[in-house]
């Protein structure tokens, strides 16, 4: 992840072996923001990989509400939502879906940009296997209430 100068970035955390996460505090109008990055555990990993990944992004929540940061999480989450709870995503839940779903039902101050009426597209992955092609909605944008407030809109073009 690159962050301009300009925005005094701050280094703050990475994962382990176990979960792949960044976390960069940036400074904007004086207001602090932590950006993190991660990317959510495969459908083929274990049980635990999962867990981590989610206690991780809790207690991200968490330390940025705490300290009166905002928050804006980008991720490769490898969560299929379900068409029902994000439209026009092809796949069913997923185990790593439903840990996803449970996560932004525990967070109520933060938005999935995803499905916001803003956002236009929803297809994140498409890739072409012999004959079949496969798409998928596993990246995702998530923001905090305070951040949700200048969001205006978003494109999401595979």
């Amino acid at each position: 992840m690159g962050i301009h100068k300009d925005l005094q970035p701050a280094f703050l955390s990475d994962g382990d072996d176990e979960t792949e996460v960044i976390v960069c505090l940036i400074n904007i109008n004086d207001l602090v923001r932590s950006l993190v990055n991660g990317f959510g555990a495969v459908d083929f990993d274990y049980l635990e990989r999962y867990l981590f990944f989610w206690a991780w992004l809790q207690h991200e929540v968490q330390d940025a509400e705490e300290n009166g940061a905002t928050i804006m999480i980008m991720m490769d989450g490898n969560a299929h939502l379900g068409g029902d709870y994000l439209g026009g995503d092809p796949n069913p839940c997923n185990h790593n879906g439903k840990l996803m779903r449970e996560f932004l039902t525990d967070n109520p101050s933060l938005h999935l940009l995803n499905g916001d009426p803003a956002c236009q597209g929803v297809i994140t992955r498409s890739r072409i296997k012999g004959s079949k092609t496969e798409q998928s909605a596993i990246d995702f944008a998530i923001v905090d209430h305070t951040l949700y407030q200048y969001f205006q809109e978003m494109c999401i073009d595979e």
